[in-house]
């Protein structure tokens, strides 16, 4: 088959899947449309080729020392988060009751000191997990959220049906919180920064590839020296609000979401590439923790600066097998 028809097959498919199977999955019974989004994520892995292998070999980058069946196990899970979470836009909009059976919280009381402080709350976590079921959820219990989000047009190469997802689940989520999304960029810094000043939440994923960003920071990743955005490291500085981290694991049907206050572990650091380490060190710690959780292993090598040539040379040969 030639490169043109495959290419051409799985943009079919893609369409299918964001126009018609996702919907359709959102509309299900709770315990039923979790376990099809698990088949749907199980499936993707399986069919994404050179993308699996790609996702394996960074994570043997992160974890050499494990085997290629402990990795392969990692990136299926991986898949069925995402798929676990892109199913989940669909619910945005119940009633809170609606989430309370699927949701276990531990150390809201942070969160509820931090926002009590007047100070603000730099909400920070990476890609984990249901973010935006877990944002949602914290907003109907009145949390006064900001979302900063990077703009849906950025993304590149996606079927059109996955643009009208994406931007659904923007306006669910500007609905759920009942504030306009603050798109990353110079411009909207102000904004961020004056929502902080006024002692509400602003919510942000730190682990933002470096090609997406103007302005980045050298720390240590996963045993690799990587490239990181300062923004959150620069608010925090600028602001003086509470920094707050935040993680989604999910297991046995229900989200279970940690919350921590890591402002104390800050103080005194005013160094830009210092901050955003030490801001960056519980999301490598659950990485690390759960590795299923995590959705950027397609873009891990993306955020490496070694010599420019390791990752190529650690890959070479490795796994001759992309669908294992």
């Amino acid at each position: 088959m030639s490169s043109k028809v495959t290419e051409r097959l799985a943009r079919w498919a893609k369409e299918i899947d964001y126009g018609l199977v996702l919907p359709a999955l959102g509309r299900l019974p709770r315990p039923l449309a979790h376990r099809l989004s698990d088949l749907r994520g199980s499936l993707s892995s399986r069919l994404k080729g050179g993308s699996w292998r790609t996702c394996i070999e960074n994570a043997a980058l992160a974890f050499p020392e494990r085997s290629r069946e402990e990795l392969g196990h990692i990136i299926r899970q991986a898949a069925r988060t995402l798929s676990r979470d892109e199913m989940e836009s669909y619910w945005f909009g119940h009633r809170l009751d609606w989430f309370e059976p699927m949701m276990e919280v531990e150390g809201l009381q942070d969160l509820e000191a931090a926002i009590s402080s007047k100070k603000g709350v730099l909400f920070f976590t990476g890609h984990f997990g249901s973010t935006g079921t877990v944002i949602a959820y914290l907003a109907k219990r009145g949390f006064p959220i900001n979302l900063i989000f990077r703009h849906t047009d950025e993304v590149e190469g996606m079927p059109r049906p996955w643009y009208r997802y994406a931007k659904k689940r923007v306006r669910l989520l500007e609905q759920a919180c009942r504030r306009p999304v603050l798109y990353t960029g110079k411009s909207h810094y102000f904004g961020m920064r004056r929502a902080l000043r006024k002692g509400e939440i602003a919510i942000m994923g730190l682990d933002v590839m470096p090609s997406l960003v103007g302005r980045t920071v050298e720390i240590d990743l996963l045993g690799r020296k990587a490239l990181l955005p300062d923004g959150a490291a620069r608010l925090f500085r600028d602001t003086g609000a509470r920094a707050v981290f935040w993680f989604n694991h999910w297991k046995k049907g229900v989200h279970r979401v940690t919350i921590q206050d890591r402002t104390p572990s800050l103080d005194g650091i005013t160094d830009l590439p210092a901050l955003t380490q030490e801001l960056f060190r519980p999301v490598e710690e659950m990485i690390t923790r759960h590795p299923e959780e995590w959705l950027m292993w397609e873009a891990f090598d993306q955020f490496l600066v070694e010599d420019g040539t390791i990752n190529e040379h650690e890959k070479v040969g490795r796994w001759p097998d992309s669908r294992q």
